[in-house]
């Protein structure tokens, strides 16, 4: 194992528009304040504590120091990670210049970085033709001065969302620097001959198979990884080992739990209140409705949420908010994790949990009940790490199951990891159910499982002056695939999936009203009478999707599914403010630009966004639907009309195309402001791609001068974006 003492881990970052400057924060904050590197930042271990700092390549420094505080020099630096973006025709960022000027100088000696390891994370758009450009000439340049790359380039395409290619590069990185400092641990392990498989599992299984070899999960398909007798594993560290609880079936009087300690987060924008569904419908059509049945659309619901009255101070809201709620797991899966674990049985559910060790990880309450615990405080559905994997082998009686796990979180096994566990996105139910030995005690899952996600919605409604404290949200409900043995409550989304039981339970007419009556008391069993009521939501920091200052400001809006729901929002307000207002001041142009599949099926508030034209609140409506078996578009104000012939447009980004000419003059003589909504990695892509095309054929520019002019309209807030992944 590596031994140096008092290094650091370097991030340095280049950015021109603000991009690697975020990217290079959340590889921070995973680094620092994540479980994934532990083991390096142990004070009492071999490492003695290896930090982690951020700065930007400006803070070189040039007079000869030791690069201590708030500036850097690559000769006394030992592990950096460089995530750097590329401008104009190639160049360095302003933030890199005065950095690259220096260490490219043909004055220094060929060695003179002999001692860097060193990886770089490269931002560029292949619409331009010199792609990442200065992230390529960095790292040639390190390379040239002996510099030791510990972990492949990465790139990351704005053409396409950065995210497709930032994400797996961060994910792996972790790996690699562990790897880097020799933070694994080589151990012997069992050679097995014969596999334990779960009934159920081979019932599955086609034909009259009876082994698992087609279910890769529990045996590697690699024939080299199954012969081999050692394995390198990742560190177990100090802080999970340390990690201590204790169970009280009787909470002692000097301990009182506060109400609902849930950690405070920097998205939150308000306190954490109560709230209560006060009615539910469906927007969706149904297939009973007519013989038209079509399987690939997904049930859409709307809910008005009510807030507590009780709360110290209103939360105020306007259209183009949203809010984050905190639903916790499903009850069936939480009794399922108690089943699965060591020192737990049903009877101990209502048992308090006192975190002996709260230092070690903050964001669990120091007393709670079990239950409640498990249900509002870890994430359920999230991917194991391979630290964690490699934990719970330890905890399995069976030899498969044992040599299985250490396989899965093995340096040699990250093929297997990475395409059966990370990209299938199996979670810590998955691996116990189908690895059914393995009885971790408590803390061990209370250490490694991370932190609950709150779930959030926008708001689809103006602010009603009469009814503050109520909002509308939409939302599809997901639904998984019944892989993995997963069933009932696993095959639906954690939020979507309870409020569609609670819906489907009542469900007697198109709407159902709660109000006072007997499902209120189903919302609060949902919680199985925890002392935590079932919804407690906040309001998000949202500073700038929002409506324009003043009507006049023309806004064009693009949305597909239930994309269009804060536009909605949008539509109310502005026709709520010119009732008030009444004033001289003409509105703006207002276009709404929707997609969805199915004109019978999906298309959501219809009838709502054609008062809205009648209203003269909407210029223009152009729906396309992309799975009518006759293309149809509706188009509905003063610039024409739609139609059902074969060039009909099937998608948002067809629509942009199709009104390419009137778009570009909106926004590049009227000023408008763009508001997008939708899914990260398809649609929210594909319109900026669209946009781009459009000044490029209306405003005449050549492709990279259209890319940068789409850039300036998001850097002047003029092309804003609430999307989801």
């Amino acid at each position: 194992m590596n031994t140096r003492t008092n290094q650091r881990i370097l991030i340095l970052y280049g950015s021109q528009t603000g991009q690697a400057q975020a990217i290079s924060e959340e590889i921070y904050d995973h680094l620092a304040r994540g479980h994934q590197l532990e083991v390096l930042r142990e004070q009492d271990g071999q490492f003695g504590g290896i930090g982690v700092d951020r700065l930007p390549l400006s803070a070189i420094d040039d007079n000869g120091g030791n690069g201590v505080g708030h500036q850097f020099q690559l000769e006394t630096e030992h592990t950096v990670i460089f995530v750097v973006s590329t401008t104009g025709e190639g160049e360095p960022p302003e933030q890199a210049v005065k950095f690259f000027r220096r260490y490219r100088r043909r004055t220094h000696p060929r060695g003179l970085l002999g001692h860097l390891s060193y990886t770089v994370l490269a931002l560029g758009d292949t619409n331009y033709e010199r792609f990442a450009n200065f992230g390529k000439d960095l790292d040639k340049r390190l390379h040239q001065l002996s510099a030791k790359r510990f972990y492949d380039t990465g790139f990351g395409d704005d053409a396409v969302g950065l995210e497709l290619g930032v994400e797996p590069w961060i994910d792996n990185l972790f790996g690699a620097l562990l790897k880097h400092f020799n933070a694994y641990t080589t151990v012997s392990i069992p050679t097995v001959v014969e596999v334990k498989v779960l009934p159920v599992i081979v019932d599955q299984l086609s034909g009259n198979m009876s082994t698992i070899e087609n279910l890769p999960i529990m045996v590697t398909e690699d024939p080299k990884l199954s012969q081999l007798t050692e394995l390198t594993l990742p560190l177990i560290s100090s802080k999970s080992l340390a990690f201590q609880v204790k169970l009280w079936e009787t909470l002692p009087e000097k301990y009182q739990p506060k109400e609902f300690p849930f950690p405070l987060l920097p998205v939150m924008d308000s306190q954490i209140t109560d709230s209560t569904i006060v009615s539910m419908r469906q927007l969706s059509a149904s297939n009973d409705d007519d013989s038209d049945v079509v399987t690939d659309y997904k049930t859409i619901l709307e809910a008005t949420v009510r807030l507590d009255d009780n709360s110290s101070d209103v939360i105020a809201y306007e259209a183009g908010d949203s809010f984050g709620f905190i639903i916790g797991n499903y009850d069936e899966e939480v009794d399922q994790l108690i089943d699965y674990c060591l020192d737990l049985q049903s009877d101990k559910r209502d048992y308090y949990c006192q975190i002996l060790t709260t230092e070690l990880f903050p964001h669990l309450p120091s007393i709670s009940k079990v239950k409640d615990l498990l249900k509002y405080y870890l994430e359920l559905r999230s991917v194991p790490k391979k630290s964690f994997l490699r934990h719970l082998a330890d905890f399995c009686s069976d030899l498969a199951h044992k040599r299985r796990l250490l396989e899965l979180s093995s340096r040699e096994g990250s093929d297997d990891y990475n395409k059966y566990i990370r990209n299938n996105f199996v979670n810590i139910l998955d691996i116990l159910r189908l690895f059914d030995s393995c009885r971790p005690p408590l803390a061990v899952l209370l250490a490694n499982i991370a932190c609950h996600t709150p779930r959030y919605y926008s708001v689809c409604n103006g602010p009603d002056p009469e009814n503050r404290n109520q909002f509308k949200i939409a939302f599809s409900v997901t639904e998984f695939q019944p892989r993995n043995q997963r069933k009932d409550s696993q095959l639906l989304g954690v939020f979507t999936g309870q409020l569609s039981r609670l819906f489907n339970r009542r469900q007697k007419s198109s709407t159902v009203d709660i109000g006072g009556g007997d499902i209120a008391d189903q919302l609060t069993k949902l919680s199985l009478e925890s002392d935590l009521r079932c919804l407690k939501v906040f309001k998000r920091k949202n500073p700038y999707f929002k409506l324009p200052a003043t009507v006049s400001t023309p806004i064009i809006m693009i949305g597909s599914g239930t994309g269009v729901a804060p536009f909605v929002g949008f539509l109310e307000q502005r026709q709520l403010v010119g009732r008030t207002q009444r004033s001289a001041i003409p509105s703006g142009e207002c276009w709404l630009l929707y997609g969805c599949r199915y004109r019978r099926k999906d298309y959501i508030y219809g009838d709502q966004l054609k008062q809205f034209v009648d209203d003269r609140v909407l210029t223009q409506l152009c729906v396309c639907f992309s799975r009518d078996v006759t293309p149809t578009t509706i188009t509905d104000g003063g610039n024409g009309g739609g139609g059902g012939d074969e060039e009909s447009p099937k998608y948002v980004q067809n629509l942009i195309q199709k009104y390419g000419q009137s778009l570009y003059k909106l926004i590049d003589t009227k000023r408008a402001i763009v508001y997008v909504c939708g899914d990260l990695k398809g649609m929210s892509i594909d319109v900026y791609n669209a946009f781009v095309a459009i000044v490029e054929q209306n405003g005449h520019k050549s492709r990279e001068d259209s890319v940068k002019y789409v850039r300036q309209l998001q850097s002047d807030r003029r092309y804003l974006q609430d999307i989801w992944t």
